[in-house]
């Protein structure tokens, strides 16, 4: 993640098509669901990030 932070941090916001939390929690949002995909169980998203 600190790779994507300093590609990101280079970068002028005005050219920036997204903020990295939006990219981050985007992201996050992909693997609970390939999680739930792999289990065939609902994610609960707030616990899911919390044991990360």
């Amino acid at each position: 993640m600190w790779g994507l932070h300093h590609e990101m941090s280079g970068i002028p916001a005005s050219e920036m098509r997204s903020s990295l939390e939006k990219s981050v929690a985007s992201h996050l949002i992909i693997f609970a669901a390939e999680r739930s995909r792999e289990t065939g169980q609902t994610v609960d998203l707030a616990k899911y990030r919390s044991e990360l």
